[in-house]
């Protein structure tokens, strides 16, 4: 009668511990799945105003006008990179469908020099390292953690 019930017990304790140790591989993976979804929605979101602002413009083309606008910082966090990347994407969609010319550094440094964002509880303070303007353009960013303000 010992014999059953020991080899019950062995299973269920290995089922149980199998269990624990593959839930946090498996929770992982989910946020891994998340952070994914996350920046899929981004591009896809990115792509349709693209595409509704070179709708609205394709009638006035004359000169090479901006068509897709990558954005890039040097956040090493993941998900805070994708928030911060989305909180800077309205600003940065209002250069999409303008002439190439019309755009230089002096007016994407006035846009974005010194905007702080607050992502996540966290606010930080952009700078625009560098710009690439072309019909496929690209700005880069450095984003610097704000400290908090001391209380009093």
């Amino acid at each position: 009668m010992r014999g059953p019930v020991r080899i019950a017990a062995a299973i269920l304790c290995g089922a149980v511990a199998g269990a624990s140790l593959a839930w946090p591989a498996a929770a992982w993976r989910v946020q891994q799945l998340i952070l994914e979804n996350d920046a899929l929605l981004l591009r896809l979101d990115d792509a349709q105003n693209r595409l509704s602002r070179l709708e609205e413009t394709v009638a006035e083309i004359r000169a090479p006008v901006v068509q897709e606008l990558a954005i890039v910082t040097d956040v090493k966090e993941p998900d805070e990179r994708v928030a911060l990347e989305r909180a800077i994407r309205p600003a940065a969609n209002e250069f999409i469908g303008r002439p190439v010319e019309d755009i230089d550094e002096a007016l994407l440094r006035a846009a974005f020099d010194g905007r702080l964002l607050s992502v996540n509880g966290r606010v930080y303070r952009l700078t625009l390292a560098f710009a690439f303007i072309a019909p496929k353009s690209r700005l880069v960013f450095r984003a610097r953690l704000v400290p908090p303000a001391p209380p009093g």
